[in-house]
C-alpha cells in the first residue's frame, strides 16, 4: 500500500539481490531461504514475507516474458515455505495469522492458474492441498475479523478459494458463508456516500481496487454493493492533492492513488485519477461526503481554463470517527496546499511495527505499537486538532460519534467549512473560512459539558506547518514562515480568543515534536505550533493563516 506501481522482477533476481521491503531493507529469497528466521524479523516484514508479497513481481515478469524459470522458481520457493509452515511454527513467525492467510489465497490461486497452462502443472496437487488448508481456515470464525477491513479481504479470499476448488468438490456452503460475510463487511466498511469508514485515504484506495477486481472476476455483482461504486471513485479522486499524492489522513503514507483502471469512474474523476490522460475536466470545486465525514475543496477545477491539478488551491478536512480502525488522535484535522506547496500538513503513517504488551500502560491509553515514532504520529500533537486539559483523543474507550456533520457553504467572504467532534466532557466545533490562494481562518469553539470534571484548565490547539519553510520571526501572537526559494510566506496570527503561542518547534527529539512521515519508516521535520488558552465554559481560539509573497510582509533583516 502506498507503493509505486509494481515492477516485474525475475525470480532468480530476488535470490541474487533480494526482495526489497523498504529503501534500506531487502531479503534474499528462494528455495534455500531459511523461513524459520522470520521469527527474528520485525513483525511487518515477517507478515509481508508470509503473505507472499514477493510473488507479485515474479508473476508479472512471467506474464510479460513467458519465462518458465519464474514459475519453477516460485514452485520451488513455495514448496520450501510449505515445508516450514506445516511444521507448526511459532505465532511470532507470522506464518498463520489471519491476515497472512487472507492475502496468500489470491496469490496462490494466481500461481496455480499459471502452472496449469504449462508443463509445470505436475506441481498442482501440492498447491491444491495448500489451497484446501487455507479454505478450511477461512471458514472458521478465528479467521474472519468483522471489526475492520481484514474481514472484507477474508470474505473476498474465501470467494476466490471457493471458485478455484469448485471443480474438485462441493463448495456451496463456503460460497454462501463468504457471500453473507461480504454483505456484512460492505455495510460496515463503506458509507452510502461511497467513502470508506476507516479514516484513511490509502485504505479507501486499497479496498476500492479490491472491490473493482472482485467485480471484474465476477465473484460479486453490482447488486452486492450497497452504494454506487462510482461514488467511491469520486471520493478517491477528491482525496488526491495537487502534489499528486493522496492526502495523508490516518494511516496514509506516500500514496499516489494509483488504480488499475478508471472504467467505473466518472469522466471528471477519471481525469483527476489519471492526471489528465483519460476522462475530461469537471466543473466542481468542492465536495462534501456527509456520511463518511470528509470535505474537499480544489479550485479552480483541474483542467478548466489553464488550471492544472498541480496549480489548484486545496483544503481537505476529515471529520468522521466511526471506529478505532486506523483512527489517530486527529479529530477535525485538515490540510492546506497552494499548488504543489503544502502549507498545513498532517502526520502520515510512519509504520506499524512491534506490538505493545497488552499490560503496558500505553496500551491502556490506546496506543498499539512500541515505536515512539509511531506513537507520535498517532498523537494529537502531530495533527491539526484541539485537546482540553490533559485529555487526549487516543483513549480506546471513546465512543465513536459518526460523521461529524461536515458542511460547506460558499459565500461572498469565501468558502466556509464546518464540522463537530463530540467528547465525553466537551464538544469541539470547528469552522474553516477559506479564501483560496490567500487566507485560511481556523475558528475553534470548545464547549464544556455540564458536570465536566477533572483538570480541564486549558484548551490547546495544535497546528503543523510545512517544515520546508524557514521561521522568520515569532512572538506570542504570531509567526512568519518564509520559503527562500519561492519567496512564498505564511503568516500565522492568533486573532480570536485568549490563546497565545506557547511553543513553536521543528524536529524536536525530547519530547518528540515537529515531525511528519511521508515515506514509511522515515520522519521529516515540520513546524509544530502549540496555542494555549484558559478553559472556560465556552472557549474560542481563532487562527488566521495568510499566504503571500514575502515582500508583502516587509521581512526583517539580520
Amino acid at each position: 500500500m502506498g507503493k509505486d506501481p509494481l515492477v516485474p522482477v525475475p525470480g532468480h533476481e530476488l535470490e541474487r539481490t533480494g526482495w526489497t521491503y523498504a529503501e534500506d531493507v531487502s531479503v534474499r529469497l528462494g528455495p534455500q531461504f531459511a523461513w524459520e528466521s522470520t521469527v527474528c524479523l520485525e513483525r511487518s516484514l515477517a507478515s509481508q514475507l508470509h503473505s507472499w508479497r514477493f510473488v507479485d513481481p515474479v508473476l508479472l515478469h512471467h506474464r510479460e516474458t513467458g519465462d518458465l524459470d519464474d514459475l519453477r522458481w516460485l514452485a520451488d520457493t513455495l514448496e520450501a515455505w510449505w515445508s516450514y509452515a506445516r511444521s507448526d511454527p511459532p505465532e511470532r513467525s507470522m506464518a498463520w495469522t489471519e491476515w497472512a492467510v487472507t492475502l496468500r489465497v489470491p496469490r496462490l490461486v494466481n500461481v496455480m492458474s499459471f502452472l496449469a497452462r504449462t508443463p509445470l502443472r505436475t506441481w498442482l496437487p501440492i498447491h491444491r492441498d495448500l489451497l484446501l488448508t487455507h479454505a478450511e481456515l477461512l471458514a472458521t470464525d478465528a479467521y474472519f475479523n468483522a471489526r475492520n477491513n481484514h474481514g472484507f479481504f477474508a470474505a473476498a479470499a474465501q470467494l476466490t478459494a471457493a471458485r478455484a476448488l469448485e471443480p474438485l468438490m462441493d463448495v456451496g456452503e463456503w460460497r454462501r458463508q463468504a457471500q453473507e460475510r461480504f454483505a456484512l463487511m460492505m455495510s460496515t466498511q463503506f458509507s452510502k456516500d461511497g467513502g470508506h469508514l476507516e479514516h484513511s485515504p490509502a485504505y479507501h484506495r486499497l479496498l476500492l481496487v479490491a472491490l473493482a477486481d472482485l467485480l471484474d472476476q465476477g465473484l460479486i455483482t453490482e447488486g452486492d454493493i450497497p452504494f454506487r461504486i462510482q461514488d467511491a471513485y469520486a471520493a478517491l479522486a477528491w482525496m488526491k492533492q495537487p502534489s499528486g499524492r493522496l492526502v495523508q489522513f490516518g494511516d496514509t503514507g506516500q500514496d499516489p492513488g494509483h488504480v488499475p483502471d478508471v472504467v467505473r469512474a466518472s469522466p471528471a474523476d477519471a481525469f483527476v485519477l489519471t492526471d489528465g490522460r483519460q476522462g475530461s475536466p469537471g466543473s466542481e470545486t468542492w465536495r462534501v461526503f456527509p456520511h463518511s465525514g470528509y470535505v474537499f475543496v480544489r479550485t479552480p477545477a483541474p483542467g478548466t481554463g489553464t488550471a492544472a491539478a498541480k496549480e489548484c488551491s486545496s483544503v481537505a478536512l476529515i471529520s468522521g470517527f466511526h471506529s478505532r480502525a486506523h483512527k489517530h488522535a486527529d479529530d477535525l484535522t485538515f490540510v492546506w496546499s497552494e499548488g504543489e506547496t503544502e502549507i498545513v500538513v498532517d502526520s502520515g503513517k510512519f509504520a506499524y511495527g512491534e506490538l505493545l504488551d497488552g499490560a503496558d500502560p500505553l496500551r491502556k491509553e490506546g496506543f498499539y505499537y512500541t515505536s515512539r515514532e509511531r506513537q507520535y504520529v498517532e498523537s494529537a500533537r502531530a495533527h491539526n486538532t484541539v485537546v482540553v486539559g490533559p485529555l487526549g483523543q487516543i483513549d480506546r474507550t471513546r465512543v465513536p460519534y459518526g460523521s461529524g456533520a461536515p458542511r460547506l457553504v460558499e459565500g461572498g467572504s469565501g468558502i466556509e467549512i464546518s464540522a463537530v467532534a463530540k467528547h465525553a466532557h466537551y464538544t469541539h466545533d470547528r469552522v474553516l473560512l477559506f479564501e483560496p490562494g490567500r487566507h485560511l481562518l481556523v475558528r475553534d469553539v470548545i464547549s464544556l459539558s455540564d458536570g465536566a470534571g477533572g483538570p480541564l484548565d486549558t484548551v490547546t490547539a495544535w497546528l503543523n506547518v510545512n517544515g520546508d519553510f524557514g521561521l522568520d520571526r515569532h512572538d506570542r501572537g504570531s509567526a512568519l514562515f518564509v520559503d527562500d526559494e519561492s519567496g512564498r510566506s505564511v503568516l500565522l496570527e492568533v486573532v480570536m480568543g485568549d490563546g497565545v503561542i506557547a511553543s513553536l518547534v521543528r524536529g524536536q527529539l525530547d519530547p518528540m515534536a515537529g515531525w511528519r512521515s511521508v515515506v514509511d519508516h522515515d520522519l521529516i521535520p515540520v513546524w509544530n505550533i502549540e496555542i494555549v488558552a484558559p478553559a472556560r465554559r465556552t472557549t474560542e481560539i481563532g487562527v488566521r493563516l495568510t499566504v503571500s509573497e514575502e515582500a508583502a510582509f516587509g521581512r526583517e533583516e539580520g
